[in-house]
């Protein structure tokens, strides 16, 4: 009964991490076109490849030093209170972003819908990161053979693009994998504080789904390259799916802002209680009201830098071969972590 319980504590810390990529820009195809640029399957695989070292690099930090404070402790030293507002305020941004694609997604009582997606994120992240991965041990599967069954029917799938040799084009997926570990880094280091081992299977487990999904997606938009252009070139593609396609954009949005809320949520309720939670909901409420379109060809990419240069900061600082088993540092003994 042990073993079983552990493995669905894995289970669902591997979708939390892919439901914290998995927002609304990834299903309806949005930011992979921003990023990739079309179905370049070098691309994928270093995609791929990426997201397996950065998110191992975080999880181990967090195993290593107590959780998401604890590593920028560490790690920033007296950089570490600028380096954390930059990351919260990312997770804001993004929370605002999915916020934003719901009131585009349903226009017809979005907002509404928008309000109580917030509040239930609420509910969430109070839970913490355990309560995090129930949710996403769910809605992140059901969310993810949504998306295949609708690639796959009607024959949409289209082979991949040739590549050119170019180096220039993968920077744009180096950015793109930054940026996504960067605002799920609090997720990555309390999730390696809280499960202690299995960083491999967790983080391997979560770049290979987020892989396949990104070439599956890809695959379906490149059969149609007018959607390329459009806001939502998933959705152009698809459809006369839109009731299904609305659901699972839905779905994809809701893991989005689990995953990017639950650190800003606990965070106001120990800094300022029930005001400063208050508070959080009014202005993220309020900036949903935002170009989600803006938001992802604006402020995203800025985030792509960012994330790419903290891990490798964090690279150099720490090297992956030093990683030892974990041990809980004497300064953070007794404390609560983030």
């Amino acid at each position: 009964m042990e073993k079983r319980e552990r493995l669905g504590v894995r289970a669902g810390a591997t979708f939390s991490i892919v439901g914290s990529v998995m927002g609304a820009g990834f299903i309806s195809g949005r930011e992979l076109i921003e990023f990739f640029g079309g179905f370049f399957l070098p691309r994928t695989i270093a995609a791929t490849g990426c997201f397996l070292f950065f998110f191992l690099l975080f999880f181990r930090l967090g195993a290593k030093y107590g959780g998401f404070s604890g590593v920028l402790k560490n790690l920033f030293g007296a950089f570490a209170l600028p380096v954390k507002a930059l990351i919260l305020f990312g997770g804001f941004v993004t929370a605002a972003g999915m916020l934003s694609a719901v009131n585009e997604l349903l226009p017809r009582g979005g907002v509404f819908s928008a309000f109580l997606l917030l509040l239930l994120a609420c509910l969430i992240g109070g839970r913490g990161v355990k309560g995090l991965g129930v949710v996403n041990a769910i809605l992140t599967p059901a969310v993810l053979l949504g998306v295949v069954f609708l690639a796959v029917q009607g024959g949409r799938l289209s082979p991949p693009e040739p590549t050119d040799g170019e180096i220039l084009p993968f920077l744009g997926v180096l950015l793109y994998v930054g940026m996504n570990a960067f605002l799920s880094m609090p997720v990555l280091c309390d999730l390696g504080w809280t499960l202690k081992k299995g960083g491999v299977g967790v983080c391997g487990g979560a770049a290979i789904l987020i892989g396949g999904a990104i070439g599956l997606i890809l695959s379906v938009l490149a059969h149609d390259k007018c959607s390329y252009s459009k806001a939502l070139p998933l959705f152009y593609v698809l459809g006369g799916s839109s009731a299904v396609f609305s659901a699972l954009s839905f779905g994809g949005i809701a893991t989005t802002l689990f995953s990017s809320f639950y650190p800003l949520y606990r965070l106001a309720g120990v800094r300022g209680g029930a005001v400063g939670k208050t508070a959080l909901v009014g202005l993220t409420f309020a900036a949903s009201f935002v170009s989600f379109k803006r938001i992802v060809g604006e402020v995203y990419p800025a985030f792509g830098v960012t994330g790419a240069c903290v891990f490798f900061y964090a690279l150099v600082r720490e090297g992956l071969w030093r990683f030892k088993r974990r041990k809980k540092p004497a300064a953070l003994k007794g404390r609560r972590v983030f």
